[in-house]
């Protein structure tokens, strides 16, 4: 009798027990890094929503987002703090930003960032954060964004996705197909949407956010024959390469000795700014792709980049960007 009574009031106690050790280890586990918050929310266009739990996620996860292209921008319907918003994509842009009027949200740090304007002048960013942003099945919270001031842009500009919202994924520009190809990333695999693995350069951070976690994606290529720093800026919608007035000195014995033409812009080209060089016929090899194409020369360029690739040099290919292993492909046009 006495083992038998024993034994029933022992099974309540050691279930007891064994819920308070299971909870305890689970506050522990989530208070000091064992348990990850879901990083990244992607699906197919079969799937349903998959919570990605580790910074190396599922390689064959991805999402798909139609883009429309508007004044040589292209324009995503984004969800910013549960509101659709028509954004740019801007590979140029660090993080998120956004002009005062816009009003996304009031939470602001106390944080600054000066960066130089299309005009050459200085302008102070405040840094405010974003409950949540949604592109297609990406999902991010607590994002950080900068929001420019009054009287600096047209307020009817959208806002600009920067790098910070890819930063964990690999990014695919398809501007044939206006789409874009949003999936995780994965170290020393080539990403699934990359359909001609030839043309591929690695690329660095340049002009990093005040806390140094991002920047812009810089390149070497070759503009003429002389080699280049160069800025992947798909928020740059000139239809030419741009070049600093430092590498145009460079480049100006060449220019001569191949009879290259220049002139002066009038107002109606770049950002309304008359008086701009253009360089007509200008060669630019990246990745093993050269092309043929005017050059403007511009003053707002920082050190070290010497040459933007917008519009004019991506319009007419399929770029991925690998943010976490920090390698870019460029390929033709696609005709899937």
């Amino acid at each position: 009798m006495l083992n038998r009574n024993s034994t029933s009031v022992n099974l309540p106690v050691k279930l007891l027990v064994t819920i308070i050790f299971i909870t305890l280890v689970s506050v522990v586990s989530k208070r000091y890094g064992f348990h990850r918050e879901p990083h990244l929310v992607a699906h197919s266009s079969v799937q349903q929503p998959i919570l990605l739990e580790t910074r190396v996620p599922l390689i064959h996860v991805e999402t798909r987002v139609p883009f429309l292209m508007y004044d040589n921008a292209v324009i995503v319907v984004a969800i910013i703090n549960g509101k659709p918003t028509k954004c740019q994509i801007d590979t140029g842009a660090q993080q998120i930003m956004w002009n005062a009027e816009r009003n996304l949200t009031d939470q602001r740090t106390g944080s600054e960032m000066l960066v130089g304007d299309a005009g050459g002048h200085k302008v102070r960013l405040q840094e405010a954060i974003l409950d949540n942003v949604q592109i297609g099945g990406l999902k991010l919270s607590h994002v950080r964004s900068y929001v420019i001031p009054s009287g600096h842009e047209n307020p009817n500009t959208v806002p600009a996705l920067g790098n910070s919202v890819f930063a964990d994924t690999v990014l695919t520009i398809d501007y044939a197909r206006q789409e874009l190809i949003i999936q995780p990333s994965a170290p020393n695999t080539v990403p699934p949407s990359v359909l001609d693995r030839r043309h591929v350069l690695n690329f660095r951070w340049i002009n990093p956010t005040v806390r140094g976690e991002y920047g812009v994606p810089c390149v070497r290529g070759k503009i003429m024959s002389s080699p280049c720093d160069t800025i992947i800026d798909t928020g740059w919608l000139s239809s030419s390469v741009s070049i600093t007035k430092s590498f145009y000195q460079q480049l100006l014995p060449q220019l001569k000795a191949s009879r290259i033409r220049e002139h002066k812009a009038d107002g109606k080209f770049f950002l309304g700014r008359a008086g701009t060089t253009i360089i007509s016929r200008v060669s630019s090899s990246y990745a093993g792709i050269t092309s043929i194409s005017s050059a403007s020369v511009v003053t707002i360029l920082s050190p070290p980049a010497q040459a933007i690739l917008g519009y004019g040099f991506l319009r007419t290919r399929r770029i991925t960007i690998d943010y976490p292993n920090k390698k870019v492909w460029f390929e033709g046009t696609s005709k899937n």
